[in-house]
């Protein structure tokens, strides 16, 4: 499964680990992906994103920052870090 195809550029799931389908097809694809993500007030991933939501995903670090128009125009235009 191509997931470049549809446009996806990272994946971040409420479930899942290092040996998972999804962490498996995440490896093949060559894209990012957080796994199992549980929030703070136990809430999920899921909870809080939508799948358009601006977001930097940093799976090395297991980073997950979503972003306002504001936020994406810093980072664009003065290459500001988050």
């Amino acid at each position: 499964m191509d997931l470049k195809k549809i446009n996806i550029k990272g994946i971040i799931t409420d479930y899942g680990g290092l040996g998972s389908h999804i962490a498996i097809i995440a490896k093949q694809n060559k894209l990012p992906a957080v796994l199992g993500v549980y929030l703070q007030n136990n809430k999920k991933a899921t909870d809080i994103l939508n799948s358009n939501d601006l977001v930097i995903l940093n799976s090395k670090d297991g980073i997950i920052k979503k972003l306002n128009q504001e936020e994406l125009f810093k980072i664009l235009i003065n290459n500001e870090p988050f």
